[in-house]
């Protein structure tokens, strides 16, 4: 629907000028405009301009609200995770105990290490799921996965591992399902995969046989990230849709 929206301006150009060329093919000779058919045919060509400029506008608006809604993921799971990690409130005390009061012990912290190294176990869960993936035992690795994410989502390997659930959708060619995954990689604010989930957004839609939205999204990829080593190839794609 979209595809044609854009080339619906042009299409009509085609058949408001259709006549006049037709009509000196049959005749057989160029034979002039008048200053009537001149003005016509320019008012027509300048509406139709005016109706493509107003759906260039249009996508543009569309572009600005995909922005905004990822903005508005990133700072839903910022307050989930905040929720996740807030201690449980503790109930008021609502009677009194005739019992000698036992000396107070101040409580244990626990705290959460905010060392930049992933512990051992995680990588090794991290190691394992790629292996799965590279064996293309896609269920186990996409439980794998799923598994570290659930356990610590803010750990440095979480961004990863929701860019691969999108991977193992799109080798599963469950390309729907792959566009909802890639998108949450966007959630993860200091994430190095967003570009490479970008091209992906792209390629799933090509996948789809949706040109339009690939469009969109591979020269959001040129626009968003310029220095991406994903570019060239970005570019090769738009010349082929």
């Amino acid at each position: 629907m979209e595809n044609m929206r854009k080339i619906l301006p042009y299409c009509l150009i085609l058949l408001v000028l259709a006549p006049v060329f037709l009509n000196q093919a049959v005749i057989g000779q160029d034979k002039p405009l008048n200053e009537e058919d001149k003005k016509y045919y320019q008012y027509s060509i300048d509406q139709l301009s005016k109706a493509n400029e107003k759906l260039q506008a249009e996508l543009a608006v569309k572009d600005s609200l995909i922005a905004q809604f990822r903005a508005e993921i990133r700072r839903l799971y910022t307050q989930i995770d905040a929720m996740k990690y807030q201690p449980a409130a503790v109930s008021p005390v609502t009677s009194v105990s005739s019992a000698p009061s036992q000396p107070k012990t101040k409580p244990v912290k626990e705290t959460k290490s905010v060392s930049t190294e992933v512990p051992d176990d995680l990588q090794q869960l991290y190691n394992k799921a790629l292996e799965e993936f590279k064996q293309k035992r896609y269920p186990k690795a996409l439980e794998l996965f799923q598994t570290l994410i659930e356990r610590d989502r803010n750990h440095k390997l979480a961004d990863n591992c929701q860019y691969w659930i999108g991977e193992t959708y799109y080798a599963t060619k469950d390309y729907q399902k792959a566009l909802i995954e890639f998108e949450k990689v966007f959630s993860y604010a200091s994430t190095n995969k967003d570009d490479d989930a970008q091209l992906k957004l792209g390629l799933c839609y090509i996948r789809m046989n949706d040109n339009a939205s690939a469009k969109r999204e591979l020269t959001r990829l040129l626009s968003n990230y310029p220095d991406s080593e994903y570019t060239e190839l970005a570019r090769r794609l738009l010349e082929k849709l």
